[in-house]
């Protein structure tokens, strides 16, 4: 998992193509042409920067961790 970001390093770090969800998993965060912030119902919230500012997010990794790779790879 990658370091916990506050809010405004998150907007500075994230990528075309990244996801970043918060610490109680409840948002996720992408880079497509502007950025989108969705709940768990996958409903597009254009204000949580402001109302959420406080929440601390960490992007997530496009690639599982190698240790798990090789158990997927060994199970099948």
């Amino acid at each position: 998992m990658s370091e916990w970001l506050t809010i405004w390093q998150l907007i500075d770090q994230l990528k075309p193509g990244e996801t970043a969800t918060d610490e109680n998993e409840e948002y996720t965060v992408s880079w497509k042409h502007s950025l989108f912030f969705e709940d768990e119902d996958r409903n597009v919230h254009k204000d949580i920067i402001l109302s959420y500012k406080c929440l601390i997010w960490h992007i997530l990794s496009k690639y599982a961790p190698l240790e798990e790779a090789m158990k997927a790879l060994k199970d099948g």
